[in-house]
């Protein structure tokens, strides 16, 4: 089997621990507004 190549992902921003709660806890709630209707 052959090794796999990974290549490297350069775009990656990291946040403050107060700034991904933040985000997280915008996210969820945008979750919870939102329903799927079909």
């Amino acid at each position: 089997m052959k090794k796999p190549t990974f290549t490297p992902y350069t775009q990656y921003q990291a946040y403050p621990v107060d700034e991904m709660e933040r985000r997280a806890a915008e996210f969820y709630a945008e979750m919870q507004r939102r329903r799927t209707i079909r």
